[in-house]
């Protein structure tokens, strides 16, 4: 698989998604018409092997050097892009994510999702998880609890339009510890990565936390450490 509009630096690679029949490939510092940066390729499975079904490049709501196509997932027809370094409200960095479907028109634009209350340098979107109508978004520099501990913000999709469900941390996660460095969503759970993170006296021995939700919302978090 290879970008069809190779460009120097464009980082082809960086992040990759794998659905039903369908890859998608980030780029985020590929070069577009738009004079923005980042592109997403979205590659189609058939019986002759595997050929580009679509490049979306960042869309004009992202700002210049938005990094578009950081993280990238796929769930169904839907696609998620991360984009980090999104300025939101005129917030550097606060970061954001686009979802795109696909119909049969091709892939289009399912809306821009933005924490309610961005946060300069977050990086939200530096990584995303998606299962069905829930798409999870990494903040790992966001200061919800402390410096730079890290946030994730989880979205919903309600009668088309995503919508911010809850914002997740965890206690006993102090700065620099990057929660929400990488996702992953299976239905109502949710696990997050701490790389960072110290245990039992052991400097960024790293952690994850699972979250699961019920009726009453995401619940307090188990924790995994290596033994």
């Amino acid at each position: 698989l290879h970008a069809d509009n190779p460009t120097p630096s464009a980082i082809f690679g960086n992040s990759v998604a794998l659905g039903d029949g369908f890859a998608a490939v980030g780029a985020p510092l590929a070069s577009n018409p738009g004079g923005r940066s980042g592109s997403v390729y979205v590659f189609r499975r058939s019986a002759g092997g595997w050929g580009l079904d679509a490049r979306l490049d960042a869309p004009p709501e992202a700002s210049d050097q938005s990094f578009f196509g950081s993280a990238i997932a796929l769930s169904g027809t839907t696609l998620l892009a991360g984009a980090p370094f999104d300025r939101v409200g005129g917030i550097n960095a606060s970061g954001s994510a686009f979802a795109y479907r696909l119909t049969a028109a091709g892939w289009v634009s399912d809306g821009r999702l933005v924490s309610s209350a961005p946060r300069e340098d977050a990086l939200l979107g530096a990584s995303v998880a998606i299962d069905g109508d829930t798409a999870a978004l990494g903040a790992p520099e966001a200061n919800d609890l402390d410096e730079a501990a890290g946030s994730v913000v989880v979205f919903r999709r309600i009668a088309s339009q995503w919508l911010q469900d809850a914002s997740l941390t965890a206690t006993g996660v102090p700065d620099t510890d990057d929660f929400g460095a990488s996702l992953s969503l299976k239905g109502d759970r949710l696990v997050v990565t701490a790389p960072r993170h110290d245990h039992n006296g052991v400097d960024r021995q790293g952690a994850a936390f699972v979250f699961d939700r019920g009726a009453n919302g995401w619940a307090p978090p188990a924790k995994l450490v290596g033994e």
